[in-house]
């Protein structure tokens, strides 16, 4: 909870400081020399894009990693409980889904995910790794429309991963894992009441 508080507040601090840097940048008037012209054009106006681009790729790859770390985390503390091991699915997907699938079926909680959230994070998952490596390239159009619709405000299709996109991302993720965590509450409250049945 703490990590994804700090990361929500780590993203609109530095959206505000990125969003002020690119201000400023933009109101530079110089000397009016081609000299000058030519020294921002190749320094600090690459600013312009790459910050933003910066903030949301590592917004996104944090926000996943945090996911990804707190249900390995999850499973480990479920493993050693149960006295059991963590044996996730051979087959190719996502570690979030192996490891969601474990718990269900390995561990018995009944973890209820909307379809919606579902779609909303295979999209984050997918634009995070060609974010990433590409940055705003190449995105699926399957994946695009998605994004489309989890934002109100997108100017144009070359500028699909925008601020409005990972804040939706941010809530998508947070519905995720309290999801998880209402799951994992029943699972305890459950067991602990059947374990007070057996000792009466």
């Amino acid at each position: 909870m703490y990590r994804f508080q700090s990361l929500q507040r780590h993203w609109e601090l530095n959206k505000s400081f990125v969003e002020t840097h690119i201000t400023t940048l933009k109101s530079v008037e110089g000397d009016g020399s081609g000299e000058f012209e030519l020294l921002f054009s190749e320094t600090v106006e690459w600013d312009f894009d790459y910050f933003p681009e910066y903030l949301r790729a590592s917004t996104l790859s944090l926000s996943i990693s945090l996911v990804e770390n707190l249900l390995l985390s999850l499973c480990e503390d479920m493993a050693e409980e149960l006295n059991t091991k963590i044996n996730l699915v051979k087959d190719r997907m996502p570690y979030i889904n192996k490891y969601i699938l474990w718990l269900i079926h390995g561990c018995g909680i009944e973890i209820k995910i909307d379809e919606d959230v579902w779609i909303k994070i295979e999209a984050i998952r997918k634009v995070r790794n060609n974010f990433v490596h590409k940055i705003d390239k190449d995105i699926p159009e399957v994946i695009k429309e998605v994004i489309s619709e989890m934002v109100s405000k997108i100017a144009n299709d070359e500028k699909l991963i925008t601020n409005e996109f990972v804040d939706e991302a941010l809530c998508s993720i947070s519905d995720l894992v309290k999801a998880i965590e209402l799951a994992y509450i029943k699972f305890y409250e459950t067991k602990k009441s059947q374990n007070a049945e057996l000792t009466d």
